[in-house]
């Protein structure tokens, strides 16, 4: 599904929804702390749900968000083109974060002030079934584009204490790996989502166009938790490292065992040469496998 706007006569959300996406974006930081930013995105999205997207020039813009005078020029001044720019980098900050599972994305696309307004996982998944460029990718100590996600771990026991520890490792996983300089992380908020559309490791990779997949299972017997974690390159689908891990779960020690289990994750990729330490960094790199 492409992006819909309103002025198509499609109107593919109702304006009450709309609105109501509008003001869950204002209420994010990157929002809130500039009214520019915010009383430029809520002009646009009202003129555009008035049916008047048609009016949506640099001059109006200038004169009904900037409070400029009737003399402004455009051609002369580019501060609209500025404030565009910085509405598009919030909106993107906006959505690669806490906006990740919002229902509506709201795009403002380059060189046009009429927004419009898309499922907020139907684009991305468009970019993959096209070949697009995906994500934003990482570069590895060779000068490789490198970039890794961590999918949720797989649990036959479906329970809310095994879900809830199986997220976790997810969450810490991803958190490890961002400490490894030069490794591109996706959001885990994001690639937890994905099992639900793509059941290969191959379709999801090229998804996030990311070399590399981490994954496992969570096996639970009594009160013993079993976790296997893999690292899989996800072009060919061929496991490159595996780790079995066992650990004693109770209702107080889950937080604690997750901790142990990703340190024991980091240090034993690094005992197997999945991660360099090169001298005068402070911080792991990844090591191309």
């Amino acid at each position: 599904m492409q992006p819909i706007s309103l002025n198509t006569g499609d109107l593919h959300f109702s304006p009450e929804k709309i609105n109501r996406q509008v003001d869950r974006v204002l209420g994010d930081p990157h929002f809130a702390s500039s009214e520019i930013l915010r009383d430029f995105l809520s002009f646009i999205v009202a003129e555009t749900i008035a049916g008047r997207s048609n009016r949506l020039k640099e001059y109006t813009i200038a004169l009904k968000v900037l409070n400029k005078p009737k003399t402004f020029k455009p051609k002369e001044n580019c501060i609209v083109r500025i404030h565009a720019v910085r509405l598009r980098k919030a909106l993107q900050n906006y959505y690669n974060g806490p906006g990740s599972m919002d229902e509506i994305r709201i795009i403002l696309p380059k060189g046009n002030y009429v927004p419009v307004f898309s499922d907020n996982l139907e684009p991305l998944l468009n970019s993959v079934l096209s070949d697009q460029p995906g994500l934003q990718e990482g570069v590895d100590v060779n000068g490789h584009l490198m970039t890794t996600a961590v999918i949720p771990f797989h649990c036959q026991d479906r329970t809310q204490m095994i879900k809830n520890f199986s997220d976790g490792l997810g969450i810490q996983l991803s958190s490890a790996l961002m400490k490894i300089r030069s490794l591109s992380v996706i959001s885990y908020t994001v690639s937890r989502r994905l099992p639900e559309k793509f059941s290969d490791v191959k379709d999801i990779g090229r998804f996030f166009q990311a070399q590399y997949i981490f994954t496992g299972e969570v096996q639970k017997q009594k009160n013993t938790m079993r976790v296997t974690v893999q690292m899989i390159k996800a072009d060919t689908s061929e496991q490159i490292w595996s780790e079995m891990f066992e650990r004693k779960v109770t209702d107080t020690n889950s937080f604690k065992v997750q901790d142990e289990i990703i340190d024991q994750v980091i240090k034993s990729m690094y005992q197997q040469g999945k991660i360099l330490v090169q001298k005068n960094r402070s911080k792991p790199v990844m090591a191309v496998a």
